[in-house]
């Protein structure tokens, strides 16, 4: 696969770059052997249901940042509405700033966890980096593990996306 970052791809332009005829929305587990593909979408009227949701932890919703679904999208659409003074907004912009200064000043790789690899999936670490980073639209090609597990479903930082 050729690597690809700060970019924008269609549909057919990723089925291209990863010689694939078709790539379906979630995971594309092991799509190479060294790597698997998740397709999220950003648009508020993207044509599927989005799949990835932030940790399920009460503080994130007490200050509204994840309101109304614990979806990363809607989490990242709040941030970007915010003013930045309180809270995990303040956390955040610091990351951010980093980022802006120096891409690799933080971790940037990602852990998901799921109970089937089609998932939906939680992202149990780097919630506060992803938003961040899709603050200054450098998520993609972000490197992120998935962990999978049918004993998820009763795990309570992934008890929203069940809901």
């Amino acid at each position: 696969m050729i690597k690809i970052q700060d970019d924008i791809l269609s549909y057919r332009e990723m089925c291209n770059a990863e010689g694939k005829q078709t790539l379906q929305r979630g995971m594309n587990y092991r799509l190479n052997p060294t790597y698997s593909v998740i397709l999220m979408s950003q648009r508020s009227n993207a044509p599927y249901k989005d799949k990835i949701y932030i940790c399920s932890s009460d503080d994130w919703s007490a200050e509204g940042l994840c309101v109304p679904d614990f979806k990363l999208t809607s989490t990242i659409e709040n941030y970007k509405n915010s003013d930045f003074t309180q809270g995990k907004y303040q956390n955040i912009k610091a990351k951010e700033d980093i980022f802006v200064k120096d891409l690799n000043g933080l971790n940037t790789k990602l852990i998901l966890v799921a109970d089937n690899p089609e998932g939906p999936y939680t992202l149990i670490e780097g919630c506060k980096r992803s938003v961040a980073l899709s603050k200054l639209d450098k998520l993609v090609g972000s490197q992120v593990y998935v962990g999978v597990s049918l004993g998820i479903k009763t795990y309570i930082w992934a008890r929203y996306m069940y809901g």
